[in-house]
């Protein structure tokens, strides 16, 4: 299994002896929403949150990627609003990482 551009993949082909290849190809949009309205509890906020997608061309490409919409659940989920950036959502992902991983061990 690869994430890697198809250059990679092709060299993968010529070592591998599989005779069958998978593809994962993420949520649909009606996949994401449902996903969406299950992942928050109020529903209200579910609403809220598509409504945002919807004027996000960048978040609205992400979350066809199931891991990609769970980690826009939890930050609209800590802050009532989208990510401006793809790296500020990267931010939120290190620093819950790290407030998760001192909690777990008490270190506060």
């Amino acid at each position: 299994v690869t994430s890697r551009p198809c250059p990679i993949v092709t060299k993968l082909d010529k070592l591998s002896h599989f005779d069958r290849r998978a593809e994962l190809t993420g949520f649909s949009p009606e996949q994401a929403k449902r996903f969406i309205h299950k992942y928050m509890d109020d529903s209200g906020m579910a609403d809220k949150l598509l409504e945002q997608l919807g004027e996000s061309e960048w978040c609205q490409s992400l979350i066809t990627a199931p891991y990609y919409c769970c980690l826009i659940c939890d930050h609209f989920e800590q802050h009532e609003a989208l990510p401006r950036r793809r790296t500020e959502l990267f931010d939120h992902i290190v620093l819950s990482g790290v407030q998760r991983m001192v909690a777990a061990r008490h270190l506060t």
